[in-house]
Formats: structure tokens, sequence, C-alpha cells
């Protein structure tokens, strides 16, 4: 299970206010709501949220570019295996 964080603790983390978080996980903002999980009507938060979570437009774009490249890695590393493979 991934490890989790209550809202008052990622809103520290954050530099944000708790009710702001708890408007991020009910509304969220242009992008997507903040995931979570509720046990016994606490909320708590995914650490990966952390990262993860586009707050701002620039964060959105930083977050689809890493994905981008992680994929463009991906496809380097299988060619060049596929290289190696076709030269042995």
């Amino acid at each position: 299970m991934e490890k989790t964080l209550s809202v008052k603790d990622f809103a520290k983390e954050t530099g944000r206010f708790p009710n702001q978080i708890y408007m991020l996980v009910r509304k969220g903002n242009q992008f997507r709501k903040l995931r979570h999980i509720t046990v016994n009507k606490k909320l708590y938060i995914p650490v990966g949220e952390l990262t993860n979570f586009p707050f701002t437009p620039a964060d959105a774009v930083r977050i689809k570019l890493t994905k981008k490249i992680k994929t463009l890695q991906n496809t380097v590393r299988k060619l060049r295996a596929d290289l190696w493979k076709c030269k042995y």
C-alpha cells in the first residue's frame, strides 16, 4: 500500500492551507482533482501527489513533458536492445 499524508501534513508540505487542499480534493482545479483515500471521514492523500499533481499550468506542462521524455527513453532503450540483438 502506498504511503499517505493527512490533509494537514499535505498542506504543510505544499505550503498551502488545509481548506485549499480540501477544495482540491472535492472540486479540483482546471486540470484534475487531487487523488485521495477516505477512512472514517478523514482524507488521506498519497505521497505521490506531491510531485504528480499539477498545482499550476507550468506544473501541468512539466508533468506532460516528463511523461513524454520517459516514453522516448523507453523507446530508445528498446531500439538499442534490438540493434544489439541484430549485431550478435
